[in-house]
């Protein structure tokens, strides 16, 4: 997701003091956001048909499969998928411990 937070905790989401309609809270900010980011990728890989796509982060899992088809877990917590053109990965965030 676009906007950074330091973590998921309520006392962390800084954007609701700014009375922008769809970040009151982190919940609220997924339930908008995530369906247009969805479909903005899926149109995206469409148009440039890239060899490779990695997302990192395992977050979201599911709202990546939906741009993706479903993955396969390769090796050490590595997502796989392939279309005709496009090779896609979900790998861990490299900050992630």
């Amino acid at each position: 997701m676009p906007l950074p937070c330091r973590s998921i905790n309520k006392k962390d989401w800084v954007y609701s003091k700014f009375n922008i309609e769809g970040l009151s809270s982190r919940k609220e900010y997924i339930k908008t956001i995530m369906p247009k980011r969805i479909r903005l990728f899926k149109e995206k890989i469409a148009e440039y048909r890239p060899k490779i796509v990695i997302f990192y982060s395992l977050s979201y899992k599911q709202e990546r499969d939906k741009i993706i088809g479903n993955t396969s877990e390769s090796f050490n917590n590595i997502f796989y998928n392939k279309t005709n053109s496009t090779s896609f990965f979900i790998v861990p965030h490299p900050t992630a411990h």
